[in-house]
């Protein structure tokens, strides 16, 4: 991004023929130009179906689709396909479209410019708070867990990961 100064990787860009389900259904045009997506999910919860139109990645993917020079090369954006494979013991897929949002994407680009000030915050007074949400995630404890409880961390002055 060329203020913020971040950057995002597709897996794909693919244009859609006419047989595709999206171009059947009438959301989008044949040769519409999307950006594809290969995920992965333990079963089809309501996030797997649903989480992706607030997803921080899939956002960024959408917003930095003019900045990064893709809307030059390629057309407008039709959309993000995202293709979904369970973990489950008989899988089960689940293609989802997001369509881009300009508001919640510029809403993402404001959270990201806040996240950044937050952080250069923490930066100058070499205070940096816990985050108690990310203590556990997919199941496993963070790396500076054992720190944060004894409080060696607050102690060091510091919670980053060394």
């Amino acid at each position: 991004h060329p203020i913020l100064g971040y950057t995002c990787r597709y897996d794909g860009v693919m244009r859609l023929g006419p047989n595709d389900p999206f171009v059947r259904e009438g959301q989008l045009e044949a040769g519409s130009v999307v950006i594809h997506e290969r995920k992965s999910a333990k079963w089809l919860s309501e996030w797997a179906r649903e989480g992706w139109f607030l997803d921080g990645e899939i956002l960024g993917q959408l917003l930095l689709w003019g900045p990064s020079g893709c809307e030059r090369l390629f057309g407008p954006l039709g959309g993000l396909v995202i293709d979904i494979d369970t973990k489950e013991k008989t899988p089960k897929f689940l293609r989802v479209l997001v369509p881009p949002n300009p508001v919640t994407a510029r809403a993402h680009e404001r959270g990201i410019a806040y996240q950044n000030a937050e952080i250069a915050m923490w930066r100058a007074t070499g205070v940096y708070p816990h985050r108690w949400i990310s203590c556990y995630r997919y199941g496993r404890k963070c790396g500076l867990y054992e720190r944060c409880r004894a409080d060696t961390a607050q102690e060091e002055g510091s919670y980053v990961q060394d």
